[in-house]
């Protein structure tokens, strides 16, 4: 009876302390959790479709966002915050606690950026846009259009507090060549800072970029190269078999042609399978945009029809004259090209030409595509 009472008392002395340690446990986790975190300046976070809130705490942790990932979990399971976190891009002000960020993360229309601001980047310049987090329009009180080589236009978000509740992105276009992205980055109004080498032209990934306000422009560069290195890898790892193309700079020689040619996403395997087709024939590709790229040295749109002596013109990028590719892409390609690119349509035409109604009419033989030049120019007159 004596023994039993004495395992009781040691039970009860270690429930007690392992209670202590429990609640000292929680105590550290609550405190950790609303303390202020480890970033002393302003952050920008993202967050892919589908992913899971313990690969969120993850990646906020390797960002050095938060100081634990494990912490940051209980936390939200203590705070009794089991929303699940939203998919986008959100501004994490400097010194945020692990609190604030879940509640940015879980709550944009209360935690996210009051306005985005975008710089969108085209062959003809560029524009900035400013939306609500509802994403309508807002007016500026001056231009909202900048032109290559012109002053940065003055940017005027209406009524924010400060930066904390404005996110500012960049969105390059399909198809620009490396001197236009440059050239248009230096007029970002929200960017500041000088580029000094001009990238390879095809090297730069277009896609929306979220940036921090007046960021260097040289940092977004190195981001665009290492994006378009990574989608190039994967595509090319999953390329068609029997492909006329040796590397993978072969590949993207290809889809700049192919992102030139045609902005008609459902056209893109079709265009492809064309110059696949003459490529193994060892036929000329022919592709004008080739020529042009040859005649502007992709500092300019052309604006204007080719003439019959540029088309005769010897020069590196002209495929009227040379066999093969050119030796250089001549402009910068988006995924989908790249992937046309490597996965051409299985088809036997070897010609198309515009159909006058945004697209292209297609041919197999040269009698038929004669037919087809005829149709479009008929519709020109």
């Amino acid at each position: 009876m004596r023994f039993f009472s004495s395992a009781l008392v040691s039970v009860a002395a270690l429930l007690t302390f392992a209670g202590g340690v429990a609640v000292v446990l929680l105590w550290v986790i609550h405190y950790e959790f609303r303390n202020e975190g480890p970033t002393t300046t302003h952050q920008v976070f993202s967050i892919a479709p589908k992913t899971t809130f313990r690969a969120a705490a993850h990646d906020l942790a390797e960002s050095d966002l938060i100081t634990s990932a494990l912490v940051f979990r209980f936390g939200a399971r203590l705070a009794g915050n089991d929303r699940p976190i939203q998919t986008g891009s959100f501004f994490l002000p400097a010194r945020s606690s692990m609190q604030d960020i879940l509640d940015i993360l879980t709550a944009p229309d209360e935690g996210g950026p009051r306005y985005r601001v975008t710089a969108r980047l085209s062959a003809h310049g560029g524009t900035v846009l400013v939306r609500d987090r509802h994403g309508e329009k807002l007016a500026l009180p001056e231009s909202d259009r900048f032109a290559f080589g012109e002053d940065p236009v003055a940017l005027y978000v209406q009524a924010t507090e400060s930066d904390l509740y404005t996110a500012y992105s960049v969105s390059i276009i399909e198809g620009l060549t490396s001197w236009q992205i440059v050239e248009g980055l230096k007029d970002v109004p929200f960017l500041d800072g000088e580029i000094s080498t001009l990238p390879a032209e095809g090297s730069l990934a277009p896609d929306t970029y979220y940036v921090l306000p007046m960021s260097d422009p040289a940092e977004l560069i190195a981001r665009m190269t290492e994006m378009q290195t990574r989608i190039l890898e994967e595509e090319w790892s999953k390329r068609a078999p029997n492909l006329p193309l040796a590397t993978p700079a072969d590949a993207l020689i290809l889809a700049s042609i192919i992102e030139k040619e045609t902005g008609v996403v459902a056209e893109r395997a079709k265009i492809a399978s064309v110059f696949v087709n003459r490529l193994h024939e060892n036929m000329r590709l022919q592709a004008d945009p080739t020529v042009i790229y040859g005649v502007t040295e992709g500092k300019r749109p052309l604006d204007r029809g080719l003439r019959k002596s540029e088309l005769r013109r010897d020069f590196p990028h002209n495929t009227y004259v040379h066999k093969g590719l050119p030796p250089t892409p001549i402009a910068n390609p988006g995924r989908m090209a790249i992937h046309a690119a490597l996965n051409p349509a299985d088809s036997s035409y070897y010609y198309f030409v515009a159909d006058g109604a945004g697209g292209h009419a297609f041919a197999e033989s040269y009698a038929e595509h004669q037919v087809n030049v005829a149709a479009w120019r008929k519709l020109n007159r």
